[in-house]
């Protein structure tokens, strides 16, 4: 990776203009970094619209590599465009994955979601499992958990979301017609 290659942090596609001895893996989400440290630049919009403000020293944050043209594309687009924040209201392990249920912080946002629809949480592909007003509950799969930040999350934190491009594109066109 080089100085201006963009990974896409916690969901969030910032530049990094500096890093030593990172280590990056080519086609793997798990986190495999290694450095002593990685500079980036945020934007007040950066700060203000995602979950940033609450990572300390020490926190897990999931990194990617941006895609390039002639990768392959599996899942759904993740672009690194945060729209907005959840709260993690209730995480408990059960005997196959892990509940995740989050509060949407922005009403708003969710026109968005359906049922067995995607999201990103964190920069993570997830299908929503259930909706119940601004509620949206998720299961974690036990790989999902181990190769991602998830791990790190307790209740009371917030996650960055990131809609479904498509979802915003069906309401775009269907709104300017």
């Amino acid at each position: 990776m080089t100085t201006f290659d963009p990974p896409a942090q916690t969901s969030i596609i910032i530049a990094m203009y500096q890093h030593n001895r990172a280590i990056w893996p080519r086609f793997s989400n798990k986190i495999n970094v290694i450095a002593e440290y990685m500079t980036f630049d945020l934007a007040p919009e950066t700060v203000t619209r995602t979950s940033l403000k609450r990572l300390k020293v020490g926190s897990l944050v999931n990194l990617e590599r941006s895609l390039r043209m002639g990768d392959r594309l599996s899942g759904h687009w993740v672009q690194g465009h945060v729209d907005g924040v959840a709260k993690v209201i209730e995480l408990k392990s059960n005997q196959d994955c892990y509940d995740l249920l989050v509060n949407l912080e922005d009403p708003k946002l969710r026109k968005y979601f359906v049922k067995k629809g995607s999201i990103a949480l964190d920069g993570i592909s997830l299908t929503i499992h259930d909706i119940q007003a601004n509620m949206l509950h998720f299961q974690i799969i036990p790989h999902t958990w181990s190769v991602t930040a998830l791990s790190d999350v307790k209740e009371g934190d917030l996650l960055n979301i990131e809609v479904d491009i498509l979802a915003k594109y069906a309401e775009n066109f269907s709104v300017n017609r």
